[in-house]
């Protein structure tokens, strides 16, 4: 298998080439994206360190993956998304189970965007919590689904549906919040579409004599959620929690390893893990130079542009104005980006080659960028009154750009 890293340590596993329309932007370090396969129409935002996206042969995840620190983010094999939003926030999880469908403006969040508390103890009630998807689960439009869900296999979550909690296996679900509302039923996702066929084809698929998506609980084979968030909690990075997730998910291909029903006895269940597959330890990997250019391109033009040395000390500064405390560690942390970039490996690109380029212009133009390169300027004439020139410049670009966001 390829692998290429770059000079933050962000790893990438599989064949890049196998991989059509990808996206990824690494703003932080020590993250890794493991491609099991090929995929299409992948779009990952790392916002922090040490987190792990895990794509399985031949994902369609049309929508945005947004993770932060620590997070774990897996797809199974054959999943498609017409459009869905997944938030993995506060060092949890989402894992989705293979062949999933999931339909138009769907969202996944891990978390709340702001802090709840008792009023009475002070203490904070509103943790962040994992979410898991079973395997061939179907998602209709505009469903949500929140922190600490659990759907297990073959289950369908109805259109504008709220999903909270525990969704058992071949049941319908739907409302807001939903609430079960048909069970001891199965779906399919045949290619033809239902909407334009005749009489013919309803007659054709008036029954479906399968035993294929029905599903049953097997304590030895069951993937309990609790026992895997469990094991994920105590792993501290993303290589660590890869190979747990390629051992005892990757590798179980079993059936009914999400199937979960209301009067399923989980007390005894304990984490299966098939021996009879290669594990994460064995696999061999290699390097090409193929694999880091195309690792380069898919970092995108955006990712590229905040990378500069412009934006890393223009963003600074603008952060670090707010206040006085910190307005005083600018020189210290602006010397810190300095040397911290002279050690990152640059090479040259022509933005103009990534889809992204328009996005990427306008953050060249941003006010972070200019006060950037203008910091950049002056240091170079540093001795002939460069600093002075840049706190007048720095007026002129701020007043330039107040007008200019005002036309």
């Amino acid at each position: 298998m390829l692998k290429s890293i770059d000079e933050k340590d962000n790893i990438i596993y599989g064949d890049l080439s196998a991989q059509k329309n990808l996206n990824i932007e690494f703003c932080g370090r020590k993250n890794i994206v493991f491609f099991a396969g090929s995929s299409l129409n992948i779009n990952i935002i790392f916002h922090g360190d040490n987190s792990l996206v895990f794509i399985c042969n031949n994902c369609r995840l049309n929508g945005k993956i947004e993770i932060r620190t620590g997070g774990v983010f897996y797809a199974g094999e054959n999943c498609t998304s017409g459009w869905t939003h997944f938030r993995v926030y506060e060092g949890r999880s989402i894992i989705l189970g293979n062949d999933n469908m999931l339909s138009w403006s769907i969202w996944m969040q891990t978390s709340d965007y702001h802090l709840i508390f008792h009023s009475n103890s002070y203490k904070r009630i509103n943790f962040a919590k994992s979410i898991y998807i079973g395997d061939h689960v179907w998602c209709a439009q505009e469903v949500a689904v929140l922190k600490g869900s659990f759907v297990a296999s073959g289950s369908i979550l109805g259109a504008k549906s709220v999903n909270a909690g525990y969704k058992f296996s071949n049941s319908i679900y739907a409302g807001n919040p939903s609430r079960i509302i048909k069970d001891n039923c199965f779906w399919s996702r045949e290619d033809p579409v239902v909407g334009n066929w005749c009489k013919n084809e309803i007659a054709q698929y008036s029954t479906m004599n399968t035993k294929e998506f029905k599903f049953d609980f097997e304590e030895q084979k069951f993937l309990n959620p609790v026992l895997l968030e469990k094991e994920l909690e105590k792993l501290e990075n993303a290589h660590d929690k890869l190979e747990f997730i390629y051992d005892y998910i990757y590798n179980n291909t079993h059936k009914n390893r999400f199937s979960l029903f209301e009067n399923s006895n989980q007390s005894k269940c304990k984490l299966y893990k098939d021996k009879n597959k290669i594990s994460f330890s064995r696999l061999k990997f290699q390097n090409s130079k193929r694999q880091d250019e195309l690792a380069l391109k898919y970092k995108g033009a955006v990712c590229i542009v905040k990378n500069h040395l412009s934006y890393k000390l223009g963003f600074a500064i603008i952060k670090n104005s707010k206040n006085f405390r910190n307005y005083i560690k600018i020189p210290f942390v602006l010397l810190k980006i300095a040397k911290e970039h002279k050690n990152t490996i640059q090479n040259k690109v022509n933005l103009q080659d990534f889809c992204d380029y328009e996005e990427a212009i306008n953050i060249k133009n941003s006010l972070s960028y200019q006060l950037g390169n203008a910091l950049i300027r002056a240091h170079k004439i540093r001795y002939k009154g460069g600093y002075l020139k840049f706190f007048i410049e720095t007026i002129k670009i701020i007043k330039k750009f107040k007008q200019d966001n005002h036309k």
